[in-house]
């Protein structure tokens, strides 16, 4: 149990909050209802092969590559710490995720945009967002001492981030 502690507090100071998050909802919302009755050490490629078919019938290949990757990733640090005798994620054949292309606005729908915020208290969040190119994270970490008017000039200092706190023990 203390090599656990000492796992999750090694991950804290190694990952953003929004990493542990995001792998916090993998492991409880995927990996524990697929594979959570099998024990580590009987795990098989087989049964991760399982997994990701049971997933990919129910999600975007993309999320099934990352639900894996997770796994992969632990299991390799099972392996690392000899709880393991191989890493059964690795003989897994996973879906190739599809490009899907981002589209930008056009500027008649950026003026539609714009004029659908006019007057809101956040209209120059989107104004700098459709200006700049800023990521939400990158708009949301700016403050006043930022912004350098006269220069016509912003730094990006900082991003800001929400990310549910995650326990000591895993649970929220």
């Amino acid at each position: 149990m203390a090599d656990g502690v000492a796992g999750r507090e090694r991950a804290r100071r190694l990952h953003q909050p929004t990493t542990i998050a995001r792998y916090r909802q993998v492991v409880d919302g995927h990996l524990t209802p697929h594979l959570g009755r099998i024990k580590l050490d009987k795990l098989t490629p087989r049964d991760v092969q399982r997994m990701v078919a049971q997933l990919r019938d129910k999600m975007a290949a993309a999320s099934v590559v990352k639900v894996h990757g997770v796994l992969r990733v632990a299991l390799a640090d099972a392996l690392r710490l000899d709880l393991v005798e191989r890493n059964a994620a690795k003989a897994a054949k996973l879906p190739r995720p599809g490009r899907s292309e981002r589209r930008a606005l056009t500027p008649a729908e950026a003026r539609k945009l714009l004029a659908e915020v006019s007057g809101d208290r956040l209209e120059a969040f989107f104004v700098l967002a459709l200006t700049t190119g800023l990521r939400r994270g990158e708009l949301l970490g700016l403050r006043w001492i930022d912004v350098r008017t006269d220069e016509k000039v912003l730094f990006v200092r900082q991003t800001l981030q929400r990310a549910l706190p995650v326990a000591l023990s895993g649970r929220r």
